[in-house]
This record gives C-alpha cells, sequence and structure tokens, in this order.
C-alpha cells in the first residue's frame, strides 16, 4: 500500500516493471504506488500490472499543509518583501506527508482532481493540500495516518499527544471508517516508539491498522542506489555523509525495499500480533478496493465536424504553396502519412496544432515558430 518508485524524483529507485516482477516472485497480488506529489506513474503500473494479470491501486503521498490557504494567498502577492518571504517560508516548513489512496475510480479521479487544484493553486516546492481540499474526496478515498513525517506521526514524536488526537479525531469524524492508522515494518530508530504509539490511539479509538513498508526501491541490493540517488538530490558526496559540519539527510536503515510477509512480521519494531492483524486488514481492503480498466481514448475536442476533410484540404493547400507537384512518389508517400495520422486518431492534434502555429505566426511574425522536430517534423 506505499511504495515509491522513479516519479519520487531522486527519493524512489526502481521501474513499474522490475516492482510487478519482485511481486509475482512474493506471489503478492496487487500494490500501490504512493509518490510523492504526482501520479506519473500510474498509467505505467495499471498496463504493467493488467499484463500479468496483477491488481492496480492507485494512491499517492499528498504533500499536507495546514496552511496551504494563507499561503496561496502570499504566493499570489505582486510584491515580494523580506517579510514576505520569511512567512512563505515558515509556512512552507509545516508541509507533512499522507498517504491517500483511491477506493474506485471515482477516487482517482478525484485524487487526479486534487493534486491538480494543489498544482496550479497551492505550488511552494511541492505541490499543497490542506483537509479541506482533501474531504472533497469523502466516500471515495481511503486516508493513511501516514508515515513519520506525517503530521499525526511528527506530532506524536514531538510529544505534542493532543495535537495528534485532534488531528485523528477530525480525520475520523469526516472519513468514518475509511480512515486507517497505517503501522510501519522498518528499521527507522523511533518506529517502534510511533507503533507503540500508534497502536494505543487504535485500541482506544477503534480504528483498524494496516502496515506497510514504506518501500523506496525493489530488491535488498538497490539501498546503495538509492543512497546516491539521494546524495544527487542534496548535492553532496559520500565523502559529506563523514564531515560533521555538512547535514546531509539519507536513509542510515537500509531496509526500505518489498519485504516478504515474513520479514514483516519477524520485524522487531512490531510485535507479530500487530504484524498478523495488520496484514489481515490489508487483505480485506485491497479486496474491497475497485478494479477498473483506464480509459486511454484520445480526449481532444473535436476540431470541426468533418477533421478529415479539412485535414485533406489543408495538405491540398500546403503542397499548392510549397509548389510540391504531387507526382506518383509524392501521391503514395501523402497516403502513407495521412493513414498513421488517421491510424493513430491524431486528426484533430494536427488541426489544432497546425491552428496554433497559424494564429502565432499571424500575430507575432513567422520567426516565432520554430521548424518543428520528430517524425512529424520530418514528413511530407
Amino acid at each position: 500500500f506505499h511504495h515509491h518508485n522513479q516519479f519520487s524524483i531522486r527519493d524512489g529507485y526502481g521501474t513499474e516493471k522490475q516492482v510487478v516482477q519482485r511481486l509475482l516472485e512474493l506471489k503478492i497480488p496487487g500494490f500501490s504506488l504512493t509518490n510523492h506529489g504526482n501520479i506519473n506513474a500510474h498509467y505505467r503500473q495499471y498496463k504493467e500490472s493488467k499484463e500479468v494479470g496483477l491488481k492496480p491501486v492507485f494512491g499517492i503521498e499528498f504533500y499536507y499543509n495546514k496552511n496551504r490557504k494563507e499561503l496561496r494567498d502570499i504566493l499570489k502577492e505582486e510584491k515580494d518583501t523580506k517579510e514576505i518571504r520569511e512567512r512563505r517560508k515558515e509556512l512552507g516548513k509545516q508541509t507533512y506527508h499522507l498517504t491517500v489512496l483511491a477506493k474506485n475510480e471515482k477516487g482517482y479521479k478525484d485524487i487526479i482532481r486534487i493534486n491538480n487544484t494543489a498544482v496550479i493553486e497551492s505550488f511552494y516546492k511541492f505541490p499543497l493540500i490542506d483537509f479541506d481540499l482533501l474531504k472533497t474526496g469523502i466516500g471515495n478515498l481511503y486516508i493513511f495516518s501516514g508515515c513519520p513525517a506525517s503530521y499525526i506521526s511528527r506530532s506524536l514524536l514531538e510529544g505534542n499527544i493532543d495535537q495528534a488526537l485532534n488531528e485523528i479525531e477530525l480525520f475520523q469524524e469526516h472519513f468514518k471508517d475509511d480512515f486507517f492508522i497505517e503501522l510501519m515494518s522498518t528499521s527507522f530508530s523511533l518506529q517502534k516508539q510511533l507503533n507503540d504509539s500508534l497502536i494505543k490511539i487504535s485500541e482506544d479509538r477503534n480504528i483498524k491498522r494496516v502496515v506497510s513498508t514504506d518501500s523506496h526501491y525493489v530488491y535488498p541490493e538497490d539501498a546503495r542506489v538509492h543512497e546516491i540517488l539521494m546524495l544527487s538530490r542534496n548535492n553532496a558526496t559520500y565523502e559529506d555523509l563523514d564531515d560533521e559540519n555538512k547535514k546531509v539527510w539519507t536513509f542510515t536503515e537500509k531496509d526500505y525495499y518489498i519485504k516478504t510477509k515474513q520479514e514483516i512480521i519477524d520485524n522487531q519494531c512490531l510485535d507479530a500480533s500487530y504484524s498478523e492483524d495488520a496484514i489481515k486488514n490489508n487483505n480485506d481492503l485491497f479486496s474491497k478496493i475497485e478494479y477498473f480498466d483506464f480509459d486511454i481514448s484520445v480526449k481532444l475536442p473535436k476540431f470541426s465536424s468533418n477533421p478529415l476533410k479539412d485535414m485533406l484540404l489543408s495538405i491540398k493547400t500546403g503542397l499548392k504553396e510549397k509548389n510540391v507537384e504531387l507526382t506518383e512518389e509524392v501521391d503514395k508517400r501523402l497516403k502513407e502519412e495521412v493513414n498513421v495520422i488517421v491510424k493513430t486518431g491524431h486528426i484533430d492534434y494536427f488541426l489544432i496544432l497546425s491552428d496554433v502555429i497559424k494564429w502565432t505566426k499571424n500575430k507575432f511574425g513567422r520567426n516565432s515558430v520554430g521548424c518543428g522536430r520528430g517524425s512529424a517534423g520530418g514528413s511530407l
């Protein structure tokens, strides 16, 4: 339920295909990708899973900031005073992680909508959401309490118990049984302390628990590559890790890979009985999540009532303007190229782009548009 791959930029390693291969080895029937603040891997996840009969679960690890609205308004400010910059920085520091999964197709569309809104309205280093934005997906999303970098977990680790309980109460009140406590099976130094606190809260408040490994790579041997990625993100080297004067953050633990069931149960940060109970809840939750096929049809608007006729007319006009004689060779090549455009459903794409280019040239001059590139740029 909680895995990062290469789309958690320089914080995750491994392709969707590698994940699928590992799951087949472990006989695990499906998985969720919860990359940081984006859903870029979901189509590949869907495609690779479908090919081998696995069930994809579509998720995301949102960037959660309770001050999103104030930060959004500050970002709109035309002035950029020292006071504004300091306030912006202060609010930006209060950003946390939040694990969210789609229950169904509607939930998946909710994740897209919520994240798109965050990108457009409140992007400060990351696309930021808040509770008000998240609750627009009530009924179609599963919410987890999150990793050690979540608002709830961070509050507990810092001793702000009431703050954590208030947040849990908020999620329980609105998301009801779609809110889960997320235990983790890792060797993070404070994970056992955090798990113990979360277990107590879940028992006191009758909240179901799930378990994840917060995996950031596929196999144990990938840990070093992941570490190199994190060093590159910080513009640092291995020498910097040994320098006490430089604070370079990497995962000191080397177990953020996709674990077997037994490895989760045997992990010292979580008693076996709790692990087994959480794994059962994982399976129950997985069975409730609805499978759906991706709609990959072209979503472009129709350019006209008869786009093929318009395209052929445009081609005829173009040949005349460029003084190209319609020889047998030219006619054969044209038919081949037109056939490719028609078969791939790109007639409207070419007409729309052509219209944009013509408008741009008329408005700003012929040099405002490049010569084109790729197969279209090199075609007749």
